[in-house]
């Protein structure tokens, strides 16, 4: 009698370790990927390729492109005013081209 007694404790222990193992794994399987989500979102884990990019290649890139549209925006200006100027001369002073 004792020993079946015994032997239902630890089957009824051993039943509940294996609830509560299962609990804890579905509870883990979840928790897990939800703080790893929330860690990355955060900014916790990055590649380190993609920041030097973000971080150091892509401003000098732009700065290099902006540089570069405000001098042909710069030229553009001086040609168009350097064509208007010189029909207005033209206009004023025929003669000098005849």
């Amino acid at each position: 009698m004792q020993q079946q007694t015994s032997t239902q404790d630890n089957q009824s222990e051993v039943c509940e370790k294996v609830a509560a193992r299962a609990f804890t794994v579905q509870y883990m399987s979840n928790l897990i990927p939800s703080a790893l989500s929330s860690l990355q979102n955060k900014g916790f884990f990055y590649d380190n390729v993609q920041r030097e990019i973000e971080e150091q290649f892509l401003p000098y890139v732009m700065d290099t492109v902006e540089q570069k549209m405000e001098k042909r925006i710069l030229g553009r200006i001086v040609t168009d005013c350097k064509k208007i100027l010189t029909s207005l001369f033209i206009d004023k002073h025929p003669h000098v081209y005849d």
